[in-house]
């Protein structure tokens, strides 16, 4: 008798213990095939929607070799996309519906000011915001979730007072586009803070109407021995149509937001000699070549500058998410891996400060035949 409730008990034990096996195995195989979500927000409609769509492109292309070398451990990423439409409630409403999915990063967005509207939204809840186009001196040295592959205005202020005594300039005048405040207001107080001249402003802002003969008029009364234009693609290749029309025919200058296609789709040939101030070197290394055929493959078109700074994102982050292991959806030992991590990108190689920020090089570029060239490093 004692023996049968013995043996009943060693079975009881046993499918106990199998059972329990069991569910550990079935709950962990699916965790294993589970994808890990990766947020992205970005401007896809408004206006300046294409460097948001370049960047979007560039991101996939990387998740596809991410997964195609076996994913974060073995776990596909899968991309949620979301439009902010540039605008503040596109933003807001974007970010919301990539927390309710339960994105543990989101890569968003692709102006300064936008960025700075999605910053307490995401990185109040203890998600990391990541992105390559702010440069915002508001959300600098924060030990926070936010991160960033561009560097920040106070660097490029430097940058720019640098060349501008190189170039013995003592006055220089600013169009300075207000739809992006958060960039090209922060931009004009940088260099106002660094360089030692005179620096005149004039506003205008492309989300509204822009009267162009106007602002050219603006531009030139002070007789400025130098122009910047911290304006958009588009609008800084309709300021040197204007620009030449009124017959100034000197060296203009513009800054990483003018980087893009569009400024060559819009200016043509009057966009050459346009000299660009960036941290991002144009599309010419064998590095970023290599991105090219799944570009083509997927997107019909080569790599772009604003394709390169997407594919650098997702890049980082799927690494600090493989070198996460089992924790590889948990924002804090994401933080943790990116604060730790060097990385080697298409132009440069990279690390974190304590803050998420970083410090790369400054380029002075020149717009040729559509395309840019180097001229020479500033910084």
């Amino acid at each position: 008798m004692h023996d049968n409730i013995s043996h009943k008990k060693a079975l009881c034990i046993t499918f106990s213990v199998l059972f329990i096996v069991a569910t550990v195995v079935f709950f962990v195989a699916r965790d294993s095939s589970r994808p890990i979500l990766l947020g992205v927000a970005l401007n896809l409609s408004g206006r300046g929607a294409a460097s948001g769509q370049a960047v979007k492109e560039g991101i996939i292309v990387a998740v596809k070799e991410l997964n195609q070398a076996g994913g974060i451990n073995g776990r596909p990423i899968k991309v949620i996309v979301e439009d902010d439409q540039n605008s503040k409630e596109g933003v807001i409403r974007a970010d919301k519906k990539l927390l309710r999915a339960g994105c543990p990063v989101i890569i968003g967005h692709n102006t300064s000011q936008n960025t700075i509207i999605a910053y307490p939204i995401v990185v109040k809840n203890g998600k990391i915001l990541i992105t390559s186009c702010s440069s915002s001196t508001v959300l600098s040295g924060k030990d926070d979730y936010f991160f960033r592959t561009s560097v920040d205005n106070a660097l490029i202020g430097r940058a720019w007072a640098q060349l501008l005594k190189r170039r013995a300039v003592h006055s220089v005048s600013l169009l300075v586009d207000m739809s992006n405040k958060g960039f090209a207001k922060d931009l004009t107080n940088q260099i106002k803070r660094f360089f030692q001249g005179q620096v005149y402003e004039f506003l205008i802002d492309t989300k509204g109407y822009v009267d162009w003969n106007k602002t050219i008029k603006g531009l030139l009364y002070n007789s400025p021995q130098l122009i910047i234009l911290i304006t958009n693609p588009k609008d800084t290749a309709i300021a040197l149509q204007k620009l030449r029309s009124f017959g100034y025919n000197r060296t203009v200058f513009a800054t990483t937001w003018a980087q893009g296609q569009e400024l060559f789709s819009y200016g043509g040939n009057c966009v050459d000699g346009l000299r660009v101030l960036t941290f991002v070197p144009p599309i010419a290394t064998e590095a970023y070549q290599k991105i090219n055929p799944t570009m083509k493959k997927y997107f019909q078109r080569n790599a772009t500058t604003c394709t390169a700074r997407g594919y650098e994102l997702a890049m980082i982050v799927g690494d600090a998410m493989k070198r996460c292991n089992s924790q590889a959806s948990e924002p804090a030992c994401i933080k943790e891996k990116l604060l730790s991590g060097c990385y080697k990108i298409l132009s440069d190689t990279i690390r974190f400060d304590q803050f998420g920020d970083i410090i790369r090089p400054i380029y002075e570029i020149e717009a040729q035949k559509g395309k840019f060239v180097v001229n020479r490093r500033i910084l």
